[in-house]
Protein backbone atom coordinates (compact mmCIF):
# COMPACT_ATOMS: atom_id res chain seq x y z
CA UNK A 1 0.00 0.00 0.00
CA UNK A 2 1.30 3.71 -0.90
CA UNK A 3 1.33 6.04 1.88
CA UNK A 4 0.72 9.64 1.43
CA UNK A 5 2.03 12.38 4.53
CA UNK A 6 -1.28 14.19 5.79
CA UNK A 7 -1.00 16.91 8.34
CA UNK A 8 -2.81 16.40 11.29
CA UNK A 9 -4.51 19.50 12.74
CA UNK A 10 -3.71 19.06 16.66
CA UNK A 11 -5.24 22.03 18.42
CA UNK A 12 -9.38 21.64 18.62
CA UNK A 13 -9.50 18.45 18.41
CA UNK A 14 -11.47 17.60 21.31
CA UNK A 15 -13.93 20.74 20.40
CA UNK A 16 -13.97 19.01 16.58
CA UNK A 17 -15.53 15.98 17.99
CA UNK A 18 -17.83 17.24 20.64
CA UNK A 19 -19.23 19.83 18.30
CA UNK A 20 -19.74 16.47 16.07
CA UNK A 21 -21.54 14.80 18.95
CA UNK A 22 -23.68 17.44 19.83
CA UNK A 23 -25.31 18.46 16.54
CA UNK A 24 -26.12 15.06 15.86
CA UNK A 25 -28.00 14.54 18.78
CA UNK A 26 -30.05 17.76 18.84
CA UNK A 27 -31.25 17.84 14.75
CA UNK A 28 -31.91 15.55 12.15
CA UNK A 29 -29.02 13.71 10.43
CA UNK A 30 -29.37 15.49 7.27
CA UNK A 31 -29.17 19.11 9.46
CA UNK A 32 -26.12 17.48 11.46
CA UNK A 33 -24.38 16.95 8.98
CA UNK A 34 -24.14 20.57 7.40
CA UNK A 35 -24.12 22.59 10.20
CA UNK A 36 -20.76 20.11 11.44
CA UNK A 37 -19.24 20.55 8.19
CA UNK A 38 -20.28 23.82 6.98
CA UNK A 39 -19.86 26.01 10.15
CA UNK A 40 -16.05 24.86 11.33
CA UNK A 41 -14.19 23.04 8.68
CA UNK A 42 -11.30 23.11 11.13
CA UNK A 43 -12.89 21.65 13.71
CA UNK A 44 -14.31 18.74 11.67
CA UNK A 45 -10.63 17.83 10.51
CA UNK A 46 -9.96 17.77 14.06
CA UNK A 47 -12.06 15.43 14.60
CA UNK A 48 -9.41 12.67 12.89
CA UNK A 49 -6.50 14.40 14.43
CA UNK A 50 -8.34 13.89 18.04
CA UNK A 51 -8.90 9.67 17.03
CA UNK A 52 -5.29 9.81 15.17
CA UNK A 53 -3.12 7.49 17.51
CA UNK A 54 -5.24 4.15 17.50
CA UNK A 55 -4.88 4.49 13.69
CA UNK A 56 -2.24 2.32 12.62
CA UNK A 57 -2.33 -0.36 10.15
CA UNK A 58 -2.98 -3.45 11.63
CA UNK A 59 -0.67 -6.39 12.05
CA UNK A 60 -2.96 -9.58 12.20
CA UNK A 61 -4.82 -8.36 15.67
CA UNK A 62 -8.18 -9.59 13.79
CA UNK A 63 -9.03 -11.99 16.62
CA UNK A 64 -11.48 -14.66 16.92
CA UNK A 65 -13.97 -14.82 13.87
CA UNK A 66 -17.74 -14.10 14.93
CA UNK A 67 -20.11 -16.01 12.70
CA UNK A 68 -20.06 -18.86 10.01
CA UNK A 69 -22.11 -17.99 7.24
CA UNK A 70 -22.89 -19.32 3.55
CA UNK A 71 -24.26 -17.43 0.58
CA UNK A 72 -26.73 -19.04 -1.80
CA UNK A 73 -25.74 -18.28 -5.53
CA UNK A 74 -27.07 -14.39 -5.37
CA UNK A 75 -24.71 -13.63 -2.99
CA UNK A 76 -27.05 -13.69 0.26
CA UNK A 77 -26.25 -14.32 3.36
CA UNK A 78 -28.33 -18.26 3.96
CA UNK A 79 -28.76 -17.54 7.50
CA UNK A 80 -30.67 -15.15 9.19
CA UNK A 81 -29.47 -12.50 11.29
CA UNK A 82 -31.27 -13.57 14.13
CA UNK A 83 -29.06 -17.04 13.30
CA UNK A 84 -25.53 -14.99 13.25
CA UNK A 85 -26.86 -13.47 16.27
CA UNK A 86 -27.26 -16.32 18.03
CA UNK A 87 -23.94 -17.53 16.69
CA UNK A 88 -21.82 -14.53 17.89
CA UNK A 89 -23.43 -14.49 21.25
CA UNK A 90 -21.60 -17.40 21.78
CA UNK A 91 -18.22 -15.76 21.73
CA UNK A 92 -19.39 -12.22 22.99
CA UNK A 93 -22.60 -12.37 25.13
CA UNK A 94 -23.64 -8.67 24.89
CA UNK A 95 -23.57 -8.61 21.02
CA UNK A 96 -26.76 -6.40 19.55
CA UNK A 97 -27.87 -7.04 16.55
CA UNK A 98 -27.02 -3.37 15.53
CA UNK A 99 -23.13 -4.47 16.61
CA UNK A 100 -23.51 -7.47 14.34
CA UNK A 101 -24.42 -5.24 11.15
CA UNK A 102 -21.53 -2.98 11.76
CA UNK A 103 -19.11 -5.28 12.14
CA UNK A 104 -20.48 -7.70 8.97
CA UNK A 105 -20.27 -3.88 6.80
CA UNK A 106 -16.88 -3.72 8.24
CA UNK A 107 -15.61 -7.12 7.57
CA UNK A 108 -16.83 -7.07 3.77
CA UNK A 109 -16.34 -3.52 2.88
CA UNK A 110 -12.65 -3.26 4.23
CA UNK A 111 -11.80 -6.17 5.65
CA UNK A 112 -7.90 -6.21 6.66
CA UNK A 113 -8.80 -2.52 7.35
CA UNK A 114 -7.08 -0.13 10.41
CA UNK A 115 -9.54 0.26 13.07
CA UNK A 116 -10.16 3.97 12.06
CA UNK A 117 -10.78 2.61 8.91
CA UNK A 118 -13.04 0.07 9.75
CA UNK A 119 -14.77 2.65 12.31
CA UNK A 120 -14.79 5.77 9.25
CA UNK A 121 -17.19 3.05 7.27
CA UNK A 122 -19.51 2.58 9.88
CA UNK A 123 -19.78 5.91 10.75
CA UNK A 124 -20.66 6.68 7.30
CA UNK A 125 -23.39 4.59 6.64
CA UNK A 126 -24.70 5.43 10.21
CA UNK A 127 -25.08 8.88 8.72
CA UNK A 128 -26.79 7.90 5.65
CA UNK A 129 -29.07 5.21 7.83
CA UNK A 130 -30.11 8.32 10.10
CA UNK A 131 -30.71 10.72 7.37
CA UNK A 132 -33.55 8.43 6.39
CA UNK A 133 -34.72 7.47 9.62
CA UNK A 134 -33.28 4.23 9.55
CA UNK A 135 -31.52 1.95 11.67
CA UNK A 136 -28.14 0.85 10.22
CA UNK A 137 -29.92 -3.15 9.96
CA UNK A 138 -32.82 -1.50 8.37
CA UNK A 139 -30.58 0.32 6.26
CA UNK A 140 -28.55 -2.57 5.29
CA UNK A 141 -30.97 -5.48 5.03
CA UNK A 142 -32.85 -6.31 2.30
CA UNK A 143 -35.88 -8.61 3.53
CA UNK A 144 -34.49 -9.59 6.37
CA UNK A 145 -31.14 -10.90 4.72
CA UNK A 146 -27.68 -9.68 4.78
CA UNK A 147 -25.22 -10.05 1.53
CA UNK A 148 -23.79 -8.27 -1.29
CA UNK A 149 -23.50 -4.69 -2.35
CA UNK A 150 -26.54 -3.62 -4.43
CA UNK A 151 -28.42 -7.44 -4.02
CA UNK A 152 -31.87 -7.90 -2.93
CA UNK A 153 -34.08 -10.48 -1.48
CA UNK A 154 -37.97 -11.51 -2.33
CA UNK A 155 -37.90 -8.23 -4.40
CA UNK A 156 -36.82 -5.99 -1.50
CA UNK A 157 -34.81 -2.99 -1.66
CA UNK A 158 -31.28 -2.84 -2.85
CA UNK A 159 -28.77 -2.93 -0.42
CA UNK A 160 -26.88 -0.12 0.16
CA UNK A 161 -23.43 -1.88 1.21
CA UNK A 162 -22.13 -5.27 2.01
CA UNK A 163 -22.68 -7.36 4.84
CA UNK A 164 -21.93 -10.98 3.16
CA UNK A 165 -18.63 -11.26 4.93
CA UNK A 166 -18.52 -12.71 8.59
CA UNK A 167 -16.46 -10.23 11.25
CA UNK A 168 -14.11 -10.55 13.59
CA UNK A 169 -13.41 -9.33 16.83
CA UNK A 170 -11.39 -6.37 15.62
CA UNK A 171 -14.49 -5.52 13.11
CA UNK A 172 -16.66 -5.86 16.43
CA UNK A 173 -14.58 -3.11 18.63
CA UNK A 174 -14.99 -0.88 15.35
CA UNK A 175 -18.79 -1.47 15.16
CA UNK A 176 -18.93 -1.06 18.95
CA UNK A 177 -17.18 2.67 19.02
CA UNK A 178 -19.51 4.12 16.96
CA UNK A 179 -22.78 2.28 17.26
CA UNK A 180 -22.61 1.56 21.03
CA UNK A 181 -20.00 3.79 23.19
CA UNK A 182 -19.94 6.85 20.36
CA UNK A 183 -16.62 7.23 21.15
CA UNK A 184 -15.65 7.40 17.77
CA UNK A 185 -18.88 8.47 16.22
CA UNK A 186 -18.12 11.37 13.79
CA UNK A 187 -14.65 10.39 12.43
CA UNK A 188 -15.61 10.16 8.99
CA UNK A 189 -16.16 13.91 9.29
CA UNK A 190 -20.10 13.84 7.64
CA UNK A 191 -19.63 11.09 5.08
CA UNK A 192 -22.14 9.29 3.84
CA UNK A 193 -20.64 7.41 1.16
CA UNK A 194 -17.62 5.91 0.39
CA UNK A 195 -14.77 3.63 -1.68
CA UNK A 196 -11.49 1.86 -2.38
CA UNK A 197 -9.87 3.63 -5.50
CA UNK A 198 -7.46 1.28 -5.69
CA UNK A 199 -9.75 -1.75 -5.32
CA UNK A 200 -12.14 0.05 -7.97
CA UNK A 201 -9.30 0.53 -10.08
CA UNK A 202 -8.50 -3.79 -10.05
CA UNK A 203 -12.41 -3.92 -10.62
CA UNK A 204 -12.31 -1.44 -13.51
CA UNK A 205 -9.36 -3.75 -15.25
CA UNK A 206 -10.71 -7.08 -14.35
CA UNK A 207 -14.23 -5.82 -16.14
CA UNK A 208 -12.80 -4.11 -19.44
CA UNK A 209 -10.75 -7.58 -19.58
CA UNK A 210 -14.26 -9.56 -19.67
CA UNK A 211 -13.66 -11.46 -16.30
CA UNK A 212 -16.68 -9.50 -14.88
CA UNK A 213 -20.10 -9.45 -15.55
CA UNK A 214 -20.92 -6.65 -13.05
CA UNK A 215 -20.36 -3.00 -14.46
CA UNK A 216 -16.48 -1.58 -12.80
CA UNK A 217 -16.38 2.11 -13.23
CA UNK A 218 -12.72 3.72 -13.15
CA UNK A 219 -12.47 5.38 -9.79
CA UNK A 220 -12.02 8.94 -11.39
CA UNK A 221 -15.62 8.65 -12.85
CA UNK A 222 -16.87 6.87 -9.38
CA UNK A 223 -15.33 10.37 -8.30
CA UNK A 224 -16.82 12.32 -11.13
CA UNK A 225 -20.34 10.83 -10.57
CA UNK A 226 -21.09 11.46 -7.07
CA UNK A 227 -19.16 14.92 -6.96
CA UNK A 228 -21.78 16.49 -9.58
CA UNK A 229 -24.85 13.83 -9.17
CA UNK A 230 -24.35 12.75 -12.84
CA UNK A 231 -26.63 10.37 -14.63
CA UNK A 232 -25.17 7.55 -16.46
CA UNK A 233 -25.21 7.86 -20.14
CA UNK A 234 -27.74 5.70 -21.78
CA UNK A 235 -24.78 4.53 -24.40
CA UNK A 236 -23.66 0.74 -24.31
CA UNK A 237 -20.29 -1.05 -25.67
CA UNK A 238 -19.64 -4.35 -26.60
CA UNK A 239 -23.18 -5.47 -25.04
CA UNK A 240 -22.12 -3.67 -21.71
CA UNK A 241 -23.62 -0.85 -19.82
CA UNK A 242 -21.07 1.78 -20.39
CA UNK A 243 -19.11 3.65 -17.96
CA UNK A 244 -19.50 7.18 -19.57
CA UNK A 245 -21.24 10.33 -17.65
CA UNK A 246 -24.33 12.47 -19.26
CA UNK A 247 -22.19 15.51 -18.71
CA UNK A 248 -25.22 17.54 -19.90
CA UNK A 249 -27.03 17.16 -16.72
CA UNK A 250 -25.94 17.39 -12.73
CA UNK A 251 -28.77 16.83 -9.86
CA UNK A 252 -28.95 17.42 -6.52
CA UNK A 253 -26.98 15.57 -3.59
CA UNK A 254 -23.67 16.67 -4.90
CA UNK A 255 -20.86 15.42 -2.89
CA UNK A 256 -17.39 16.09 -2.05
CA UNK A 257 -14.07 14.21 -0.80
CA UNK A 258 -13.94 15.24 3.37
CA UNK A 259 -10.09 15.80 3.13
CA UNK A 260 -7.18 14.39 4.84
CA UNK A 261 -7.73 12.23 8.00
CA UNK A 262 -4.48 11.16 9.82
CA UNK A 263 -4.13 7.11 9.34
CA UNK A 264 -6.97 6.84 7.21
CA UNK A 265 -5.07 6.41 3.41
CA UNK A 266 -8.05 8.34 0.94
CA UNK A 267 -6.50 5.58 -1.89
CA UNK A 268 -7.98 3.14 0.04
CA UNK A 269 -10.95 4.51 1.41
CA UNK A 270 -12.02 8.01 -0.54
CA UNK A 271 -14.87 9.01 1.93
CA UNK A 272 -17.40 11.64 0.68
CA UNK A 273 -19.85 14.12 2.35
CA UNK A 274 -22.55 16.35 1.55
CA UNK A 275 -21.07 19.41 -0.95
CA UNK A 276 -20.13 22.57 0.90
CA UNK A 277 -19.43 26.27 -0.16
CA UNK A 278 -15.98 24.19 -1.04
CA UNK A 279 -16.96 21.78 -3.60
CA UNK A 280 -15.00 22.74 -6.55
CA UNK A 281 -11.89 23.22 -4.28
CA UNK A 282 -12.79 19.44 -2.67
CA UNK A 283 -13.25 17.74 -6.05
CA UNK A 284 -9.98 19.03 -7.90
CA UNK A 285 -7.91 17.96 -5.01
CA UNK A 286 -9.86 14.54 -5.16
CA UNK A 287 -9.51 14.42 -8.53
CA UNK A 288 -5.85 15.47 -8.91
CA UNK A 289 -5.01 12.96 -6.10
CA UNK A 290 -6.30 9.55 -7.64
CA UNK A 291 -4.89 11.13 -10.94
CA UNK A 292 -0.96 11.67 -9.51
CA UNK A 293 -1.20 8.18 -7.73
CA UNK A 294 -3.52 5.89 -10.36
CA UNK A 295 -1.45 7.00 -13.03
CA UNK A 296 -3.92 6.03 -15.23
CA UNK A 297 -7.09 7.66 -17.10
CA UNK A 298 -10.10 5.95 -17.74
CA UNK A 299 -10.75 4.67 -20.81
Amino acid sequence: MRWIALTAVGSGAAMGLAWIRYAMATSTASDALERAVASDEQAVQATGAALSERCSRPRGQLGKRLTRSTCDKHDTVIQSPAELLAQARKLASDITLEELTAARLAASEHFPGSLCELEAIIDAEVNRARSQGKSLTEHLTSRGTYGRQGGRANGGQRRKASTKRDPHERHLRAARAIVTTGQSRGIACGAVVFFDPVAQLKANRRWLRGESQRRHCHPLVILERWAFARPWSKSTSAGKSSCKLNRDRSGSGRLEWVGPIPGIDPLRLLLMRPATAKHAQHYKTSRDLLRRYLSEEPL
